[in-house]
């Protein structure tokens, strides 16, 4: 299964192209070649599957697919091929519990090698994967897919391949380390490295495979086991509960805002100390501001006010550091022990460069921000006095929770501000079109 043409795979490419974790809605790709790594586990039969997909403009992406065996006459069937019919293994539990069992239970070769590459295990805290007794998909809306052992575990299946290691490893295995409790703990990674297809150009004239022997090394990580946070909530929905009722939600917003500057100052531990050019951060937000406009047109009107708010950051040196970098409601969990903060992987629409650069720890901050504002979006009339009070209050204790801002630092926290909300005008654009006046609301109450 490697280097196929698109002709077969309309099913598995229409299943793709529709889920939440594909990030290339809208840019005209197109399936180009598949490449299976050696099977996790042959009875049932599992595999790790890379698609590589094409597009227009920009460079190829892959995308990992967990697929196992069926019948051909299933009505779940994703693609046929010469070694038989496959189904997405995420749904199918006995395939999916056997699938994990194997991983945690190290009853595979952890380094299997296959034709097209080979994957690999790494171990921090050995579990027995002999006494997990249910695997489940999370049913929620994500960028990747977890699977959920029993009430202990979870399997984090990364759907976005890049290459090198994969934020949210390398930051949860660091704050592990570290000692912060806000985070979950990581007891092993899955790697891999794979032949995939070079460069291409996918377009009317090329609708398949172009016809060339580039293979490039794909050296990547596939999947990260964690603890299974105790009798976990949502952090997003239980905001939207509390601003629906119009509950105070401060003593809740101010933990957040705690655990969030611990975090901050384990992660500046592991770097060194660093400023960044504020004319450099102001020209790239205008920059994403003027892409964004091409892709939303009801923010060209706004461009040259947002420009200004973009500008005070030309006066200054901006300290930066590694931080979240995704940092939302939807990225904390409210457990047994206290507010907990998930998911450090970064923006998905932003490429692995930029998402491993540092930044500014405000930029966290905004996207907390933000996030509050969202949540007023689950009362009866978001722009009510009442609504609009509670959103204050709970961005005030989040704040304090946080650690007040400076003069110069509340500058700097606005233009994050603005240049988050334009991320989702995006975002809510390509994926959620109903959600797109949330965004442009705040841009329109940043600009005043």
């Amino acid at each position: 299964m490697t280097h196929r043409s698109t002709a077969d795979l309309g099913s598995l490419w229409a299943h793709m192209s529709a889920a939440r974790w594909f990030s290339g809605k809208g840019r005209g790709g197109r399936l180009i070649a598949l490449t299976a790594l050696s099977p996790v586990i042959t009875e049932p039969s599992v595999r790790h599957v890379i698609a590589t997909v094409g597009y227009p403009e920009g460079p190829d992406e892959y995308y990992q697919l967990l697929l196992s065996a069926a019948s051909k006459d299933d009505e779940d069937v994703l693609l046929v091929d010469s070694e038989g019919a496959w189904r997405d293994a995420t749904n199918d539990p006995d395939a999916l519990l056997a699938w994990a069992r194997a991983i945690l239970s190290g009853a595979v070769d952890p380094t299997a090698r296959g034709a097209e590459g080979h994957w690999s295990i790494d171990t921090y805290r050995p579990v027995d994967g002999s006494r997990v007794r249910t695997a489940r998909r999370f049913g929620g809306e994500q960028s990747n897919t977890s699977i959920e052992l029993d009430d202990t575990l979870i399997i984090k299946l990364f759907r976005r391949l890049e290459p090198g290691e994969n934020l949210d490893i390398v930051r949860h295995r660091g704050l592990n380390e570290a000692g912060v409790t806000s985070v979950a703990t990581v007891h092993a990674a899955m790697h891999a490295t794979v032949g995939v297809p070079g460069h291409h150009v996918a377009s009317a004239e090329h609708p398949t495979t172009c016809p060339s022997d580039i293979t490039l090394a794909l050296t990547t990580d596939l999947a990260m086991v964690v603890e299974r946070l105790p009798h976990p909530r949502d952090g997003w929905q239980y905001f939207c509960d509390r601003a629906r009722d119009l509950d105070d939600a401060g003593d809740d917003a101010r933990l957040i805002g705690a655990g969030l500057a611990a975090i901050h100052r384990a992660l500046a531990d592991f770097s060194t100390p660093t400023t960044v050019s504020g004319t450099r951060i102001a020209d790239a937000m205008s920059a994403r501001l003027h892409r964004a406009c091409h892709r939303v047109p009801d923010l060209i009107e706004l461009q040259p006010a947002l420009v200004q708010i973009f500008d005070p950051l030309r006066a200054m040196s901006v300290p930066v550091q590694p931080v979240h970098g995704d940092f939302h409601l939807g990225q904390t969990l409210l457990t047994d022990d206290g507010w907990r903060i998930i998911d450090f992987e970064g923006e998905p629409l932003k490429t692995a460069q930029e998402r491993r650069q540092p930044d500014s720890r405000w930029k966290d901050v905004a996207g907390m921000v933000r996030s509050l504002s969202y949540a007023t979006s689950a009362t009866p009339d978001p722009h009510s006095t009442e609504s609009q009070q509670w959103y204050r209050c709970a961005r005030a204790a989040f704040l304090d929770g946080y650690g007040a801002a400076t003069g110069r630092e509340r500058n700097i926290l606005a233009a994050y501000e603005a240049d988050k909300a334009i991320y989702e005008t995006v975002y809510e654009k390509l994926n959620r079109p109903e959600w797109i006046d949330v965004p442009l609301t705040a841009l329109h109450e940043l600009i005043g």
